[in-house]
């Protein structure tokens, strides 16, 4: 009776790991991954081969936010580009009163295109920072890569000129502010704060 009751037991332990490992995977096929950058040529022929991502309607200008106008602006650099990113996902999440928007560049993108109840939204679908695949790009046409760095705090991320993440090229947003010694020290909006 004892090692029936032992075996019914360990059935049933061995059965609850199965199911949270195929919980587990399954939660796991679901979540999609920054795609790695690709070159100019690549992109275009996967943009041929792949759908295009419907966009939203686009919206005029004037009920965009200032900062999508200074995103790739003529009279701006790569630099500028990053800061007004990252100001517009903050300001996303203080107008609306949400947490901040983090995912993948396309999921933060549709957040970044949604109307309020004015109309407004802080990009239009039809902005140039904005590929066929729905994804904000910097000016050598490579994805944004965002880093979220904490639930309040997203760094912004360029692969540059190269087009090739994790190299010296590379430009970030907010930059890591790095103590006298030349130790890294947080985010320059995150000193002080711990």
């Amino acid at each position: 009776m004892i090692q029936a009751k032992f075996v019914c037991c360990i059935v049933g332990v061995l059965s609850a790991i199965c199911l949270c490992a195929l919980i587990t995977l399954q939660l796991l096929g679901n979540f999609e991954s920054e795609s790695p950058p690709v070159s100019a040529t690549e992109r275009q022929q996967s943009a041929i081969s792949e759908k295009s991502i419907v966009l939203p309607e686009p919206i005029p200008a004037h009920l965009t936010s200032p900062m999508a106008q200074r995103l790739g602006a003529v009279d701006s650099n790569a630099m500028d580009d990053l800061v007004a990113l990252h100001e517009m996902i903050r300001f996303y999440a203080m107008e609306i009163d949400q947490p901040l928007l983090l995912g993948t560049n396309q999921e933060i993108t549709r957040g970044l295109l949604v109307k309020d109840d004015l109309g407004r939204a802080m990009l239009s679908s039809n902005h140039p920072s904005i590929n066929a695949r729905g994804e904000l790009i910097d000016r050598w046409e490579t994805p944004f890569f965002f880093h979220a760095q904490s639930s309040s705090e997203v760094e912004v991320i360029s692969a540059g000129p190269d087009k090739k993440f994790s190299t010296e090229d590379d430009l970030t947003w907010p930059q890591p502010a790095v103590s006298t010694e030349g130790f890294l020290v947080g985010s320059i909006y995150n000193v002080g704060k711990e």
